[in-house]
């Protein structure tokens, strides 16, 4: 594999990362708002989608 495919992939996976972020912090937000006591359910894919979207992993 080259570098310049492997950095298309990398831009990609990160692109998701940020899209999942995004996505479970407005899930977050209005969990958190509406049904405080589920709030912890959405706290890992945050999380996750953060190390992803920083490229952590």
């Amino acid at each position: 594999m080259n570098q310049q495919t492997k950095s298309v992939e990398t831009k990609n996976l990160q692109k998701k990362g940020w899209m999942l972020f995004v996505v479970s912090a407005i899930a977050l937000t209005l969990l958190f708002m509406f049904k405080p006591e589920v709030f912890w359910l959405a706290l890992p894919t945050t999380v996750g989608g953060l190390v992803m979207g920083l490229d952590w992993v």
